[in-house]
């Protein structure tokens, strides 16, 4: 009689990880990209954490508020998942994006 394997005991076996881990991997890197060149993602830092007239703020003190751009929710949500899995690695990454005055949002993960 033939027994299956599970998606999760597929993936251990053949050392690969899941689609979402690559994601989010690749949402990391991304982050960090802008951190390295903030002058060349300014227009997406501005938009996603900048304050606009006549529109709710996207921090709520140094957090994404609940009315954030749903990129810097992305952002955080991310930085809390690798965070998990790996707090050394997070915190290292939240390091890095801090060197970007633009990306001052991400003083409070330093905080956590």
């Amino acid at each position: 009689q033939a027994r299956g394997m599970t998606n999760v005991a597929v993936r251990r076996y053949c050392h690969i990880s899941s689609v979402s881990a690559a994601i989010l991997k690749r949402r990391i890197h991304m982050w960090q990209r802008f951190a390295k060149e903030p002058s060349h993602h300014s227009a997406a830092v501005a938009a996603m954490s900048g304050h606009v007239a006549g529109l709710a703020d996207q921090l709520d003190g140094r957090l994404p508020s609940k009315s954030a751009n749903p990129w810097l929710k992305q952002a955080w949500s991310d930085l809390q998942r690798v965070a998990e899995i790996d707090p050394v690695s997070a915190r290292a990454t939240a390091l890095w994006l801090e060197q970007s005055p633009q990306m001052h949002f991400f003083h409070s993960f330093l905080d956590t």
